[in-house]
């Protein structure tokens, strides 16, 4: 009777231990969730099915710091953004654009901005270092849980065919 008292009390401390942070598409469709338990790790979501998941998020400074590793929140911010955008060397003058952000800042003036709009994820670390740093390597997994057909636009003129404006 009381190992499994203790048990139940061990799963539910570890419950509790673990962070998730959510951000959804202004139109619902995509759901971002990070996982920032010791590691960094996201989920993907479309219309309530996962599509990507356990995707491991770190930075790697010159100095062997990884952003990502142990990482304990301070805090989360969420907001909402609708912009007009001024693109003077785009095909239009300006384009219109919404997205929902989540901020986590983390232990050691660094943090993670989470932006989903309604028809992609994004994410970027950001820091508040003082002293110039150099980036060794970025680790961004892009785990699928199913095989999905992937359609690339390609181009028969170039010398390279996978050489196109979408990269």
């Amino acid at each position: 009777m009381r190992i499994s008292a203790l048990i139940v009390s061990l799963f539910c401390v570890l419950t509790l231990t673990a962070r998730e942070y959510e951000v959804v598409s202004p139109s619902g469709h995509l759901k971002m969730t990070l996982d920032a338990d010791q590691n960094l790790s996201y989920s993907l979501s479309v219309d309530g099915k996962t599509v990507m998941s356990d995707c491991a998020l770190s930075l790697t400074l010159g100095d062997s710091k990884v952003l990502g590793q142990n990482a304990k929140v301070l805090k989360a911010k969420k907001s909402s953004v609708q912009e007009t955008i001024n693109s003077p060397f785009y095909r239009q003058d300006s384009f219109e654009t919404a997205y929902n952000s989540l901020v986590l800042k983390f232990t050691g003036d660094w943090s993670v901005e989470l932006r989903a709009y309604d028809d992609g994820v994004a994410y970027r670390f950001v820091t508040d270092f003082k002293q110039n740093f150099d980036v060794k390597d970025e680790q961004a997994e892009f785990c699928f849980t199913e095989d999905y057909d992937l359609i690339i636009p390609y181009c028969d003129k170039r010398n390279d065919k996978y050489s196109s404006s979408f990269e």
